[in-house]
């Protein structure tokens, strides 16, 4: 974007991770969002609507792949909690980490944005504590911000407002 070879980008913003921008760029707040833990239903915490993430100490976790924000939310997440977590798989997309889930394999930490109907055999249970980004949408600061900008960002903020 400082670069002028993109006008937008939409991110996302942990509260345990938060995105830092550099210098000569804003980023406006488009929604919030909270990330569950998606397991399988064999899975003996299952049965709760909320989950405090250190009883899931023992319990293998899929990630997504490389070292991105994703992964490091969740490594950074559940050693916050006192544990190191087992990363048995990586895998990039929430259906397939999900499948996984299904499986009975692993368990996942999966925004509610990211994911559509849950598979058969999965459960989500909120987090204790809840697990919260802000998506933003990120544009050079100042007077460099064209009309198509300042459009490109009022056109994200209704899309994400309307019913």
């Amino acid at each position: 974007m400082r670069t002028g070879e993109l006008d937008l980008a939409v991110v996302e913003s942990w509260e345990e991770l938060p995105t830092v921008l550099p210098a000569g760029l804003t980023a406006v707040e488009l929604l919030s969002d909270v990330a569950d833990v998606a397991l399988s239903v064999r899975h003996p915490l299952a049965g709760l609507s909320v989950v405090d993430l250190d009883r899931l100490a023992d319990t293998p976790w899929a990630s997504w792949t490389g070292d991105g924000v994703c992964h490091q939310f969740l490594v950074r997440t559940l050693r916050q909690r006192g544990f190191e977590p087992d990363i048995s798989c990586q895998v990039a997309g929430y259906p397939a980490q999900l499948a996984l889930v299904a499986a009975g394999l692993v368990a996942a930490l999966v925004p509610r944005l990211g994911r559509g109907p849950l598979p058969a055999g999965v459960r989500a249970l909120a987090t204790r504590p809840v697990l919260r980004r802000k998506v933003l949408v990120a544009h050079r600061s100042g007077e460099a911000v064209r009309p198509v900008v300042v459009a490109g960002v009022a056109a994200l903020r209704e899309a994400v407002t309307e019913p």
